[in-house]
C-alpha cells in the first residue's frame, strides 16, 4: 500500500536494571505468534479490554538509557528535552495512543506520532474511513446501532516491524454526533485487524 509519506520510526527499547521501576511496559522483540489478520469486510475480533499496553508489539519505552542522542530529534545540534519526553509518554499511557499533544519529534526513541499530514491525501482519507467502517461494523452488529463514519478527525501512528498501528479518532452519523475511536493494526499484507473499537474516551489527568 502506498502511503503519502514514511511512517513514523518504531522503538527500540533502552537497557533496564532488573529492579527498576518502569512506568509501563517497554517495547521488545518476542516470540508470540503473529496477530490474526483480517481482510477489509471480515469481522474482525474487536476488544477494548484486550489490547491496551498486554500486547508487546505495542509496549512503550519509557525509561531513559544513557545514549542522550537516542532521545534528541533528528536535527542537527538539538537536545534531549527531559520535560518533553515526560509529557509526551505520560498522554501515551493515559490516552493510550490516541491523544498526543506534546511529541519529541522524530528520534531513535520515539514510537506513537501525531501524522496529521496523512490527512492531506485524499486516498489516504478513504483508507483511514475504510479502517474506520470495519471497525464500526463490529461495534454495530453488538451493540445494535447504526453509526457511519462521517470524517477522520485525527491520526496517530506507530510502526513495529512489519506491522503498523493507526490511532483513529473519527466522526460519525446516526442522527446524533458521537466521536469514537479505534486502533487498526495493518501488515505488509495490507490485512488488518481491529484492536479497539469505542466512543471516545476521556483523556485521564
Amino acid at each position: 500500500m502506498n502511503r503519502a509519506l514514511p511512517p513514523p520510526p518504531s522503538c527500540h527499547p533502552p537497557a533496564q536494571a532488573e529492579d527498576e521501576e518502569v512506568p509501563f511496559p517497554i517495547a521488545e522483540e518476542t516470540n508470540s505468534p503473529a496477530p490474526k489478520k483480517h481482510k477489509l469486510g471480515d469481522h474482525a475480533n474487536i476488544s477494548d479490554e484486550e489490547d491496551g499496553y498486554t500486547n508487546p508489539i505495542f509496549r512503550t519505552c519509557t525509561v531513559y538509557d544513557s545514549e542522550e542522542e537516542n532521545y534528541c530529534p533528528d536535527i542537527p545540534g538539538a537536545k534531549m528535552d527531559k520535560p518533553l519526553w515526560e509529557k509526551y509518554w505520560k498522554q501515551i499511557k493515559e490516552s493510550e495512543g490516541f491523544d498526543i499533544t506534546d511529541c519529541p519529534g522524530g528520534c531513535w526513541m520515539t514510537t506513537i506520532c501525531p501524522m496529521q499530514y496523512y490527512l492531506n491525501s485524499t486516498e489516504n482519507v478513504d483508507q483511514l474511513k475504510g479502517y474506520a467502517g470495519e471497525a464500526l461494523e463490529h461495534y454495530n452488529s453488538i451493540n445494535g446501532t447504526s453509526y457511519e463514519v462521517e470524517n477522520i478527525l485525527k491520526v496517530n501512528g506507530q510502526a513495529v516491524g512489519r506491522y503498523f498501528a493507526y490511532y483513529l479518532t473519527f466522526s460519525t452519523k446516526n442522527g446524533e454526533n458521537d466521536t469514537f475511536q479505534a486502533k487498526v493494526l495493518e501488515d505488509l499484507d495490507d490485512s488488518i485487524e481491529c484492536l479497539i473499537i469505542r466512543p471516545k474516551v476521556a483523556t485521564m489527568g
